[in-house]
């Protein structure tokens, strides 16, 4: 870790530092009017600082203090380690500019206060985004009055006068308005050729985990923003379910016949728009048992970032039926889906009466299915079979 301290601070930090230098194995560092210094060694000098990489927040406190400066903010700028920026402005003296950068591997991305004359060369070199703006007592009463207390970047829009634009560390970009008017239109293109790069991204990511998780015979969709279908995994293809309209090759929302579930599915794309997590979704089907839609919030490193891909939804029987477990089960000896479920649905402890319940089949089908399990897996009991089936269903 390397602790990065801009030239504007006060000479009694930088004194501070260099005491830290005296030992040559301190490995301190100038170059570029920056000075920079193991943060994991001058931990040892620094008393009041211990690194927590789990809960890095709760430390900016302690190292302005013992360095005696009086704000401390981290700043990523697209290095394998996360970097912090001090300054020693008060609250009373925000400077006029803000600097900041958006870094995807890093989740804790604070801002950046320094003066762009001032700032330290690395804070612009290789950023996916990074540029210096006007302040704007505006922005900073739209922060206030959304709750937003960390930003990413602000620009005005010279074709629009009286709009801004903002991407927050939620990662979703924000409108406000400000009477500010200032040509700034050049970062226009910009801020879109970042989001464009971070959806991209994402997207990448988030098709990359459904079809892990489809190896595993979990059924998998990705949902935008819009409650449209845009990606789903191998073993959501095998789900043929007339209440979802599902057929090979074929995306929910890609006919009329979808417009049921896709009303379900807008349900979950609004909660998008809410903080809290999204809740399951049950769909009905008539004759049979609900299915739940099970969603998840789109992360990239702990980062919820901007829109396109935003929640991976993983399909799940209300019977109980675990279709990663039936998949394995039905690989590892050979089984067909049907005598799989059976199998499954055995060692949740279910009778031959509550199989047919259940599957709505015959109970002549259902013992002719468990007879087939006995062959299969070479077992002579449900005891028996209920024991070795276990034995691999802990593995999931």
């Amino acid at each position: 870790m390397l602790l990065r301290i801009d030239v504007s601070l006060e000479i009694r930090a930088r004194n501070r530092f260099r005491a830290l230098t005296q030992d040559k194995s301190k490995r301190f560092i100038t170059a570029g009017g920056t000075f920079a210094v193991n943060l994991i060694e001058a931990n040892a000098a620094l008393d009041a600082c211990v690194f927590d990489p789990e809960n890095i927040g709760c430390h900016f406190n302690a190292l302005c203090d013992a360095l005696g400066l009086v704000q401390c903010h981290l700043v990523d700028v697209t290095r394998p380690e996360p970097l912090f920026l001090l300054s020693n402005y008060s609250e009373e003296r925000v400077p006029d500019y803000i600097n900041s950068g958006v870094y995807l591997r890093d989740p804790w991305v604070e801002y950046v206060v320094a003066e762009p004359r001032k700032a330290p060369k690395w804070l612009f070199d290789g950023n996916v985004f990074s540029r210096s703006m006007k302040k704007s007592n505006e922005y900073y009463d739209f922060c206030a009055t959304h709750d937003v207390e960390h930003h990413a970047f602000f620009s005005l829009d010279a074709k629009r006068p009286g709009y801004g634009l903002a991407l927050f560390r939620s990662g979703r970009l924000g409108e406000f308005t400000t009477s500010n008017r200032r040509k700034m239109a050049a970062l226009t293109p910009t801020i879109k050729r970042v989001a464009a790069y971070l959806t991209e991204h994402k997207l990448n990511f988030a098709k990359g985990n459904i079809a892990s998780i489809g190896e595993l015979g979990i059924p998998a969709f990705l949902m935008g923003d819009s409650g449209r279908v845009i990606a789903h995994n191998s073993a959501f293809e095998e789900v043929q379910d007339d209440s979802l309209f599902i057929k090979q090759g074929q995306l929910i929302g890609s006919s009329a016949k979808a417009q049921k579930p896709i009303l379900y599915l807008n349900e979950l794309a609004k909660n998008l728009i809410s903080p809290i997590v999204p809740e399951d979704v049950i769909i009905d089907r008539p004759g049979k048992l609900p299915l739940i839609l099970s969603p998840q919030r789109v992360k990239v490193q702990g980062l919820d970032i901007l829109s396109g891909a935003s929640l991976i939804v993983t399909v799940k029987g209300i019977d109980g039926l675990d279709y990663g477990a039936v998949r394995m089960i039905e690989r590892v000896f050979g089984l067909t889906n049907a005598e799989a479920e059976v199998a499954f649905l055995l060692c949740q402890g279910s009778s031959t009466e509550e199989n047919v319940s259940i599957k709505t089949v015959s109970p002549s089908t259902v013992r002719t299915q468990i007879n087939r399990l006995f062959a299969k897996t070479g077992t002579a009991s449900r005891v028996e079979l209920v024991s070795v089936l276990n034995r691999y269903l802990r593995l999931v």
